[in-house]
């Protein structure tokens, strides 16, 4: 299988969402990786390690960045709503 060109991929507007939600001074790749590694934690309860899985790194490199970013997996817990 051929590796995808450039105008084989979708136009999803990833860029103006990165940098949206871009902090004062932070490039857009660490903007980027702040937010997956928070989405992932979301999606996943606060699991480091199911996140680390998910984003295909090593669990030691997802607490590193989580850390870096000062994200708490107790943070990313969305709350369940309660009727």
């Amino acid at each position: 299988m051929a590796p995808k060109t450039q105008c084989e991929y979708p136009a999803i507007p990833i860029l103006a969402l990165v940098e949206s939600q871009r902090q004062k001074g932070e490039a857009v790749t660490d903007t980027a990786r702040r937010l997956l590694i928070f989405e992932a934690l979301a999606a996943l309860h606060g699991a480091q390690h199911l996140a680390a899985d998910r984003l295909g790194i090593s669990r030691r490199r997802m607490n590193y960045w989580a850390e870096h970013y000062g994200i708490r997996p107790k943070d990313a817990v969305k709350p369940v709503d309660n009727p």
